[in-house]
């Protein structure tokens, strides 16, 4: 099959992979019909060279089930499914696509353990932006769930509306129990500003007087691409709470500086599990999470080494997503 290879850092290429098959009876192979570029693809892809190589990146991604094993009884060949990106393990940590020793589904299969576990149905109608559930947009609408909690009444700032606050901004505009007076949106990149103006969001410069102090929750995108922790800290007032969306991991917020600030609240997204994919996936199935305008480009597999260039530098055009089709 044809897969993507970072050959080295920054590096894209296509390279012939033998296809995967059932090695667990819980297995399941996917013929991938759509996947994502997410922001933690970008990051490996960009990053040190140690795991240049080794596996196929794409953590999101849709599918007809192609081959199953004995023991999955849930899905039959043909079903079209999406995944969770990450999922806990017994010993409490997350095993994820295109990490550790599971390749991702930037090429035309992929191999699924545990399919009855992990695996959810969607339909043709809502595949290209039913599949960010189980990424970015589950990261994104737990972060908008943790905001609510922490503060339902009250000023929300969202700094970073790179596709985990842009998720978030999609379901607050959902969440009955959302009442916050204000939603400011903080980004460099007039694209992804215009799409969280969409979603509702008051647009500020990161070094507006208005957003000093001023937000009793805010929720941070990806801290790497984002306008960064000083605007972060500059906007959350006293006492409130900082949410971060960390695809790469909890922890991050300690090595960038939050420390600094003990008067506040620091919180953690987590990566959904198959119960909360299939909800946010049935809201956009509906139409309750409109997430149409977040898909900004489609591209044919063969085209990934401009597919990830585009998602690298979103002064390109890129406002939200790069979808890759093999």
């Amino acid at each position: 099959m044809i897969a993507v290879n970072f050959s080295a850092s920054g590096k894209v290429e296509l390279v012939e992979r033998p296809r995967p098959s059932v090695i667990d009876p819980d297995d399941a192979v996917v013929m991938v019909t759509t996947a994502a570029i997410a922001p933690w693809d970008v990051a490996r892809q960009t990053g040190p060279g140690t795991h240049q190589g080794r596996l196929v990146p794409g953590t999101e991604f849709a599918g007809t089930v192609h081959e199953i094993g004995s023991n999955v009884a849930h899905f039959d060949l043909g079903d079209l499914v999406i995944a969770p990106s990450a999922w806990k393990l017994p010993t409490g940590e997350y095993q994820r696509f295109g990490c550790g020793t599971l390749d991702g589904a930037h090429a035309e299969f992929v191999r699924v353990p545990n399919a009855d576990r992990i695996l959810v149905r969607t339909t043709p109608a809502s595949e290209e932006r039913s599949l960010l559930a189980g990424g970015t947009l589950g990261l994104g609408a737990h972060a908008a769930d943790l905001a609510v909690e922490a503060c339902p009444e009250g000023v929300l700032a969202v700094v970073g509306c790179d596709p985990c606050g842009i998720g978030a901004l999609a379901t607050l505009r959902r969440l009955r129990r959302n009442r916050f007076t204000r939603i400011f949106a903080v980004d460099q990149n007039p694209g992804r500003a215009a799409l969280a103006k969409a979603y509702g969001a008051v647009i500020v410069d990161a070094g507006e007087a208005i957003l000093d102090g001023a937000a009793d929750v805010v929720i941070s995108g990806a801290v790497q691409e984002g306008p960064g922790m000083e605007c972060i800290m500059r906007a959350a007032r006293p006492g409130g709470t900082v949410i971060f969306c960390e695809p790469y991991g909890p922890g991050l917020s300690q090595s960038v500086g939050i420390e600094t600030r003990n008067d506040l609240t620091v919180k953690t997204a987590l990566w959904p599990d198959q119960d909360r994919v299939r909800r946010l996936a049935m809201a956009v199935q509906i139409g309750s999470i409109d997430l149409t305008a977040a898909v900004s480009h489609v591209m044919p597999l063969d085209q990934a080494a401009a597919g990830y260039e585009a998602a690298a530098s979103p002064a390109q055009g890129v406002v939200h997503k790069v979808l890759l089709k093999p």
